[in-house]
């Protein structure tokens, strides 16, 4: 079960108000999946993708967030936004379901001149990453500066 700080950073009833608010359609999603990708964005992605500011409040809490500089509220329009990639198929690339090249729409053999031709479907071939841009972009305000790499101090 998703809780709010212990193991999500954004709540089934958020993520649709936000949703709502955006003319997202998430009927074709469970309370349950929604509940789910909550979870998955903020211990498989947020968590350790981000360092926030400020330290954490408590010693004893599971989650970054919240810190001294920073609240779980804040971060809510990115943590949305993960859910919302998540649910969709694109905030992580799930191998099992993709070949190196693509799935195979159709192939052709022939053993006279051993020529073979493969054609394959588009948007099949594996990929190291999805953009989460929109995501980063949202959170760049509440993050330490050694979370982007970008903006490190440079000593000589």
């Amino acid at each position: 079960m998703a809780t709010v700080g212990e193991n999500s950073y954004i709540s089934v009833a958020d993520f649709k108000a936000w949703a709502d608010l955006r003319g997202y359609d998430y009927t074709s999603y469970t309370d349950a999946n929604i509940e789910a990708a909550s979870v998955i964005t903020a211990v498989d992605f947020i968590d350790p993708t981000y360092t926030f500011k400020g330290t954490i409040v408590d010693e004893a809490q599971k989650m970054q967030l919240p810190t001294d500089e920073v609240s779980i509220d804040d971060i809510q329009n990115g943590a949305a936004q993960a859910v919302w990639q998540d649910l969709k198929g694109f905030l992580f690339v799930a191998m099992e379901s993709q070949d190196i090249n693509g799935q195979i729409a159709s192939e052709d053999k022939s053993l006279g001149s051993l020529s073979k031709s493969v054609s394959y479907v588009e948007g099949t071939a594996r990929t190291t990453k999805y953009s989460t841009n929109i995501i980063s972009n949202l959170l760049r305000p509440y993050l330490s500066t050694a979370s982007s790499g970008f903006n490190s101090l440079r000593v000589l």
